[in-house]
């Protein structure tokens, strides 16, 4: 099901191609941990499947590359879903900044929910976007990081 509804890099706008890795474990998903370190665990209980792509926006330009990744998480029930949202919305106010890995940190996060009907969301029974920006030792780009959940 996850195959079917995950967008491809042609939902992202013209020039976006799919990164290496293209695909993350759908076993495992990312957490962010109370020290505000992400790090990958098994699904929850709760979860039926998980899965992110990633994908990026060559330079051009004078431009820098764009990262960009996208998850889709299956939960057992809606009410699993509304509490994951919940959480997810919490995360940037919880961490001001956040280590990706070794080098790289996002920053300057913010995260919009909507249901239904609210904020042009025409798609989705719940929506859920976070912007950023990932800074990097080695290099620098804005994510728009559309974690719809």
């Amino acid at each position: 099901m996850i195959q079917k509804v995950i967008p491809g890099p042609e939902q992202f706008g013209p020039g976006v191609v799919r990164a290496t890795p293209h695909e993350g474990d759908p076993a495992r998903w990312a957490v962010l941990g109370e020290d505000c370190v992400w790090q990958q665990q098994e699904l929850p209980k709760n979860v039926l499947a998980s899965l992110t792509r990633h994908f990026e926006l060559p330079a051009a330009g004078g431009k820098g590359a764009m990262r960009l990744s996208a998850t889709v998480p299956v939960h057992r029930t809606p009410m699993d879903a509304a509490w994951e949202q919940a959480r997810f919305l919490e995360e940037a106010l919880g961490c001001e900044e956040q280590l990706l890995r070794p080098g790289e940190r996002l920053t300057n996060l913010y995260s919009l929910g909507s249901v239904f009907g609210e904020s042009a969301n025409t798609d989705y029974d719940d929506r859920v976007t976070e912007n950023g920006r990932c800074r990097s030792d080695t290099r620098a780009a804005r994510i728009p990081t559309p974690g719809i959940r």
